[in-house]
């Protein structure tokens, strides 16, 4: 008994307390089997519960460093936006790892880094290749806009999605064409003129706070003179995981690809 319990002594103070600076890390790393190791997440951090019942460490982009050194992290994993954070915390001597996830692939190997290529990990990947393959061989020749946000007022900045985020792969792999072709930046932002000038044929709009007042936004997107309002083809998608780069852009990649192809 004795031995047992100093082995457990031992193998504690070599886990892992490591805090997720974005939702989408928090949710990789529980889903390939490490949320025991995970001591806190970001302030936007939902899914699992189990995640979102953690210490919160602050916003996105201005995590509090105080918080973040009373959870006692030996590694602290970060998105490549949060550099400045990370330098700080080296300074500190705490460990950090930069993680990529703007595209498919970053997605894919981030699951196989974070959950050391387990078995855990493989299914998730695998999870996500068999939707890619299902709808690899789609065609449609719509001109699809992605739009972040249901806003009241559309003469005011419209957020989308350009050609370097996974969005844009998402749209391909479903057979259709990304109505915004600016080269830069990742999220362009569109006057109501030059949304009248895309014209796409299918407007999704990724809406993170369902609790906002949804008819009157949609209805000024109906009132615009774009083709997506002539044909109907305006779509409020509000699941939680849309807009999160984790596992579950399997789910992703099903939801927009039935959408576009309804």
């Amino acid at each position: 008994m004795r031995l047992l319990i100093i082995l457990l002594l031992v193998l504690n103070l070599h886990a892992e307390r490591i805090i997720a600076l974005s939702p989408a890390i928090a949710e990789i790393l529980f889903a390939v089997g490490r949320g025991s190791e995970v001591v806190g997440v970001s302030d936007y951090t939902t899914y699992p519960k189990e995640a979102a019942a953690l210490p919160k460490v602050g916003g996105y982009f201005q995590p509090n460093i105080e918080t973040i050194l009373a959870l006692r992290p030996t590694l602290v994993i970060a998105q490549n936006n949060h550099a400045a954070v990370l330098q700080q915390l080296q300074d500190l001597h705490i460990a950090t790892q930069t993680v990529h996830l703007e595209h498919l692939e970053e997605i894919i190997q981030t699951i196989a880094q974070l959950g050391k290529h387990s078995a855990q990990a493989k299914k998730r990947i695998t999870a996500i290749e068999t939707v890619k393959n299902r709808y690899s061989k789609t065609v449609t020749s719509q001109r699809v806009l992605v739009v972040f946000g249901l806003s009241q007022d559309l003469r005011d900045h419209i957020y989308v999605s350009g050609p370097h985020l996974f969005f844009n792969e998402i749209i391909e792999l479903c057979g259709a064409i990304n109505a915004m072709t600016s080269p830069t930046p990742k999220q362009p932002v569109l006057t109501y003129e030059s949304l009248i000038s895309l014209n796409p044929d299918t407007v999704l709009i990724v809406n993170s706070n369902p609790l906002s007042p949804a008819q009157e936004a949609l209805q000024n997107w109906y009132d615009t003179p774009i083709a997506a309002a002539k044909n109907g083809r305006i779509f409020v998608l509000e699941n939680d995981f849309i807009a999160i780069p984790s596992h579950r852009v399997a789910q992703s990649i099903e939801t927009i690809c039935r959408v576009i192809h309804d």
